[in-house]
């Protein structure tokens, strides 16, 4: 469970994603054993596959480096996420 300022933060996070507005599937990798992160809002959902053994925080910062994509903003919001929840159960990140 989420303390009330850590769901200020994602919701702010959340918010400025425009989590409606992100592709259903994003690819870095089409390989086996490849990371996939899902997202879903509402009846929504967006699946980003990463490259095996691939973090969220190395996508994003190769993402970054290829210009915008909405990519960015989903990995922004999964990364707030990890680090909140992580903190919640005294794993700082």
């Amino acid at each position: 469970m989420l303390r009330a300022e850590a769901i200020r933060k994602l919701a702010r996070t959340f918010a400025g994603v425009r989590a409606a507005d992100l592709p259903g599937v994003m690819s870095r990798s089409a390989a086996a054993n490849a990371h996939r992160l899902q997202l879903s809002v509402g009846k929504r959902m967006s699946t980003l596959t990463l490259f095996p053994g691939e973090t969220a925080e190395q996508a994003a910062a190769a993402f970054a480096r290829s210009g915008l994509n909405p990519a960015i903003r989903f990995l922004d919001l999964w990364i707030t996420a990890q680090n909140l929840v992580a903190r919640e159960h005294g794993k700082t990140r």
